[in-house]
């Protein structure tokens, strides 16, 4: 299980204004966004209140002005937001519209549109503020929380324990990768599986004309050119390997597989002994084997022996000088590539037995030999033995330079070209990046996709057998399995990759770390450790640290702007009073216009004590009769025209904390 890193980081994918990344739980990040929400609503209250103090500075004039212009004014001035604004702007015109006054229409739309563009811009602000993060909900490519990062060292102690922990690391990863190639590769519409990569398939394209390729070129059974090559995309180790790094400390890798069918039965030696019939295959010799010969086949198992596949695997590593010591096969010169690590595959189809002719190359059962049992027809394979040759090669490339290396075995990759890496013009970081993918590559070729899942069981035509009872195959198999291998290649690249940086997987693996230790890694390598990539659904929340910062930013100024935009342009305006006096009359309408004030006139029209009036703090008027708060008798009537006042004040009136006995 991948846990996922939460905090600041830079992801390298984006420009390098946008690489600050937040990641949070989702938890957290409903948190923020809701945050982010509320404050953009506050900024927009905010704006509207600049722009309505704009539009009623322009609207104020000295000298004579209309009663729908000081309505507007008004209603500006002691506006509640944009949108109830904009209402009562449609009410004002539609309660002066039978008088039809001068511009109507204009004056009106002169304060409705602005409320209209500001009401409509923060609604939509508000709602796409969540843009500023991924969907909680959806895919989100976040760091790997690093768990014993590093190589496991199991060369350190050689022992039965290192040699199990190892197979089952092998075996652990081979059977994930299957797994995972089943479901993004040959099931990717249906599967429900999500994946932890970042990509979760990486491209290839087949070529089904390639070159045979063993140097032996007429063994190849489908013909010279009929052989079957895969070959990936240049796969880049930050978009497509999750190794969070600029594109200039960024490496790329190709990998090829070419795969043939040969045929080898001019070389294959029968021999007998007390112990029974074997056919002998002399094509090269094998760790524990004797002298030449590669595999012994005993005739007896495809006597009614019930027995299905079994599939044996050899490997030789690529090499210009004596044969790597790391191979388990020494092949005959027919079958050695000095550029490519050679795999030979040896399918023995033992007792199985098809219900119809099977004309594939490699799994060929032409109808030769036949039998019939209960009626039924069944049909035994060509041939005792049947080899499958596959050549390996990789390239490491330097995206910023263009410059890839020629495809070579992984041995070859890791002495020659990447020791001796001027050519490929590497930084530091791109040099520790590819040291870390060649020891990935150490267990991506064909051999290893097929030992590590135990032979047979590596093959698809084994799991449509029944016993030793097989339907027909299709004339293609033999690349549908190699196109399997390859795709399974590819997901334990990802998953190598992954593991670099997270130990886990199988139980039994939980700690291998430990007991083996650790590889020295370089300091690059170790910068590594909290820059893997991976892929998570519905556990956290990426922000785009910029985008925050900008939505906090506008929403602070606009609010500071509101706060201060006022006591600014007063201060102007008392500055340049004397000089231009007619200029600065908003001021004194913005004043006048206040609901505070437009009641303090009311108020001082119907007492007839208008003097006793004071200007106190925030321009809040107040009373000046003596200490307390005056009290005022509300009551109102309405004139024949339906229009409301306060009744003449006179008697009513008291002081707190005093009593009105004239009532």
């Amino acid at each position: 299980m991948v846990s996922i890193a939460h905090g600041l980081w830079w992801d390298h994918s984006k420009p390098a204004a946008l690489a600050p990344t937040l990641t949070l739980s989702v938890d957290s990040g409903n948190i923020l966004l809701s945050g982010l929400t509320f404050l953009v609503t506050i900024a927009g209250a905010s704006c509207w209140s600049i722009v309505a103090f704009i539009l009623h500075h322009r609207k104020a004039k000295a000298g004579p002005v209309s009663a729908l212009d000081l309505q507007y004014r008004v209603s500006l001035r002691n506006s509640a937001g944009a949108a109830r604004t904009l209402w009562e702007a449609f009410q004002i015109h539609q309660a002066w519209s039978p008088r039809r006054p001068q511009k109507l229409i204009w004056r009106t739309l002169s304060v409705a549109i602005p409320a209209l563009v500001v009401s409509a811009c923060f609604t939509v602000a508000a709602l796409f503020t969540s843009r500023v993060a991924n969907k909680a909900y959806g895919p989100t490519i976040a760091r790997a929380e690093a768990h014993e990062c590093g190589f496991w060292d199991f060369s350190s102690t050689i022992d039965a324990e290192t040699a199990s922990l190892f197979t089952a690391k092998s075996r652990d990863v081979a059977a994930r990768a299957r797994t995972h190639a089943a479901s993004f590769y040959t099931n990717s519409t249906t599967s429900s599986v999500l994946s932890t990569f970042v990509q979760p398939t990486l491209p290839y394209e087949v070529d089904t004309s390639a070159r045979c390729p063993i140097p032996a070129s007429e063994r190849c059974v489908p013909g010279v050119d009929k052989a079957f090559s895969i070959t990936s995309g240049y796969l880049d180790s930050h978009e497509m390997l999750g190794i969070n790094a600029r594109f200039e400390d960024r490496v790329s890798l190709q990998l090829q597989t070419t795969c043939s069918p040969v045929d080898v039965a001019d070389l294959a030696q029968r021999t007998a002994d007390s112990q029974g019939s074997f056919i002998e295959y002399p094509l090269g010799a094998v760790l524990e084997g004797i002298g030449n010969i590669t595999h012994r086949y005993n005739v007896a198992l495809a006597n009614n022996t019930g027995l299905g596949y079994t599939l044996h695997s050899f490997r030789a590593f690529a090499s210009d000088a004596p044969p790597s010591p790391l191979s388990n096969w020494l092949p005959i010169p027919a079958l050695t590539r000095p550029d490519a690590d050679v795999s030979i595959l040896l399918l023995t189809p033992n007792d199985m037995r098809y219900t119809a002719p099977v004309h594939d190359p490699w799994f060929s059962a032409n109808g030769t030999y036949n039998f019939t049992l209960d009626n039924h027809l069944y049909t035994f394979a060509d041939r005792y033995l049947s080899p499958l040759i596959c050549a390996d090669q990789y390239r490491l490339c330097n995206p910023s330079s263009h410059i890839c290396t020629p495809p070579a075995g992984i041995l070859q990759l890791t002495t020659t070209h990447l020791t001796q890496h001027a050519p490929l013009q590497y930084t530091a970081v791109q040099t520790a990046t590819a040291a870390r993918l060649l020891v990935s590559l150490a267990e991506i070729n064909t051999f290893t996709a097929v030992s590590a899942l135990g032979g047979a069981d590596a093959l698809r035509a084994q799991r449509l057998a029944v016993g030793n009872v097989s339907p027909a195959l299709p004339a293609d198999q033999w690349r549908a399995e190699v196109e399997g291998w390859f795709q399974m290649n590819l997901a334990r690249l990802q998953a190598e990759v992954v593991e670099f940086a997270v130990k886990g997987g199988s139980p039994l693996l939980e700690g291998a770390g430990r007991r083996l230790g650790m590889l020295p890694l370089s300091r690059e390598q170790r910068e590594q450790c909290g820059n893997q990539l991976v892929r998570a659904v519905g556990e956290v929340q990426n922000f785009s640290l910029v985008g925050v910062l900008v939505v906090v930013c506008v929403c602070v100024v606009l609010v500071v702007v509101d706060l201060l935009l006022e006591r600014v342009v007063d201060l102007v305006g008392a500055r340049f009073r004397g000089r231009r006096p007619a200029s600065w009359s908003a001021a004194d309408a913005r004043q006048a216009d206040g609901k505070l004030h437009l009641l303090r006139v009311a108020l001082a029209a119907a007492s007839g004590e208008g003097k006793d009036w004071k200007l106190g703090r925030w321009s809040v008027p107040v009373t000046g009769r003596g200490e307390g708060v005056e009290r005022f008798d509300t009551s109102t009537h309405a004139d024949p025209n339906g229009l409301a006042t306060y009744v003449q004040f006179g008697q009513g009136m008291v002081e707190d904390g005093e009593m009105d006995v004239g009532r």
